[in-house]
């Protein structure tokens, strides 16, 4: 937001004519314009604050519409009379972008950007940017309080739209750039869309990321984390005021969370577009069913459960018809699907799907596969839930010795499939049975387990046994998530 602590950035509080008015910016041709007018690749190798110094100042102060508080592009395009029509204009569009990074990239990221037929009809590309909006001759700086307050809120708040310059998308330098954590922090608590732009040679780098994506959770190991308190800030005070605002709210550890879900969320909107690429042009069943997939799996991320659920079904009939019921993909979506739909508590609907995943899995892989484990034990406490004790009872004990027999007694996944067990015994009365295997499950469980009950050692196994049972009934409680 500013250049460096060396030269000064204006930050004057605006008239109250000017905070009565729709915020103006400059449009997308405008800086086409300028760039062409001021040497066009004379500019390589300058960044935003070298182009704000050497270009912006002089030019304005040239035009004659200095003063000693000066005034930004945006006004000087407003009072000047051979300002062509459109160049300034009530702004759409809030960028957030670095003071350090490359002019030139910027207007490039703009351009690429707007490019997109998706982005440019959501309203005209009239920018509100600071270099551009703000005045950059006063020398008298406000505090950074009240350019938050008079100008970057309420720009933000009438454009209503984030277009995030983030340059090379892989752990980005924008995000270690603390007046850009605060905008996108800003922007996602205000529910404001946030968009981002590539330098080209990124945008196509990201697009083959995407083809090779397998996971959404690969995207936000790429994408690096926002560490707040290793940002940096051109100007030490504007750091100090913003990093003490994020840490006292949001904080900081939220913060990071905030800016992560910006990210995941402009990931959606890119897996989006290439679904609907995809059923348009190609009709390419594997490539929509693996947008479908990931979009499904993202959904469940940010917590769009039923969005995710609808998803989900959509892609399994296109993978049953395309891959068949026994291929791999097949299966994981089936299985995301279900367990989706326990975690919403729609049982009834969960086992169909449970049964054929454990049917499938265990004619691929035998019966005693750990996942086909898994995927009984998950079965039985769907059943159990829905009372169907005695398909629940099946699956438990087949299940509870094919683990003995895999993994032993002192395993915590035997240890927690008796636990189970032991509780839907307890449902049907059958008391004696269920403190067997209470009492089986702490006897074999790990030795911490026993210590939290018998920190002397002076207990018999059967004291231990006693005093840890309560502790199993309330693991039993939490079963179908543990298992699921």
């Amino acid at each position: 937001m500013g250049c460096s602590s060396s030269i000064p950035v204006a930050k004057p509080l605006p008239s109250s004519k000017a905070l009565q008015r729709d915020v103006v910016g400059v449009s997308l041709d405008y800086l086409m314009q300028f760039v062409k007018k001021n040497g066009g690749q004379q500019l390589a190798g300058m960044t935003c604050c070298d182009v704000c110094d050497r270009v912006i100042k002089p030019m304005t102060l040239r035009a004659g519409y200095g003063s000693t508080t000066g005034q930004s592009v945006s006004q000087m395009l407003e009072l000047a009379y051979d300002t062509r029509p459109g160049d300034v204009q009530k702004a759409h569009w809030y960028v957030v972008h670095t003071w350090s990074g490359l002019f030139l990239d910027l207007i490039a990221s703009l351009q690429l950007f707007f490019a997109d037929a998706r982005n440019s009809s959501i309203a005209p590309p009239v920018l509100w940017i600071d270099l551009f909006c703000i005045d950059q001759h006063a020398s008298d700086l406000s505090s950074c309080e009240q350019l938050i307050k008079t100008l970057v809120q309420p720009a933000m708040r009438r454009c209503g739209r984030i277009v995030f310059v983030a340059g090379a998308w892989k752990r980005t330098l924008a995000l270690g750039r603390t007046w850009c954590l605060f905008e996108l922090v800003q922007a996602h608590t205000s529910n404001f869309p946030v968009f981002v732009a590539l330098v080209p040679a990124q945008r196509i780098i990201f697009l083959r990321f995407l083809e090779e994506l397998a996971s959404h959770k690969h995207f936000s190991d790429a994408i690096g984390r926002a560490l707040l308190r290793q940002s940096k800030c051109s100007r030490n005070d504007d750091h100090a005021w913003l990093l003490q605002d994020l840490e006292r709210s949001p904080g900081a550890a939220d913060v990071e969370q905030c800016v992560e879900s910006v990210m995941r969320g402009w990931l959606l909107m890119q897996l989006q577009q290439q679904l609907a690429s995809s059923q348009s042009a190609t009709g390419d069943r594997s490539a929509i069913t693996k947008w479908m997939t990931l979009i499904g799996e993202l959904l469940v991320d940010t917590g769009q459960l039923e969005a995710a659920v609808s998803m989900y079904q959509d892609a399994l009939p296109l993978l049953h018809s395309t891959f068949g019921q026994q291929h791999a993909r097949t299966i994981s979506c089936s299985w995301a699907l279900a367990k989706l739909l326990v975690r919403l508590e729609r049982y009834n609907e969960s086992v169909p799907l449970l049964t054929r995943c454990f049917e499938t899995k265990k004619a691929l892989l035998g019966p005693a596969n750990e996942s086909v484990l898994t995927l009984q034990n998950t079965l039985g406490s769907v059943l159990t839930s829905l009372r169907e004790f005695g398909r629940a009872e099946t699956m438990f004990v087949v299940s509870l010795t094919a683990l003995r027999q895999s993994f032993g007694e002192s395993d915590v996944r035997t240890a927690t499939a008796a636990s189970a067990l032991a509780g839907l015994y307890s449902k049907m009365g059958k008391m004696a049975q269920s403190a067997q295997c209470y009492r089986q499950a702490c006897l074999h469980v790990m030795p911490a387990h026993i210590n939290c009950c018998n920190s002397q050692h002076t207990r018999s196994h059967r004291e231990a046994a006693s005093a840890f049972e309560a502790s199993m009934g309330a693991s039993c409680a939490q079963t179908l998530q543990t298992n699921v």
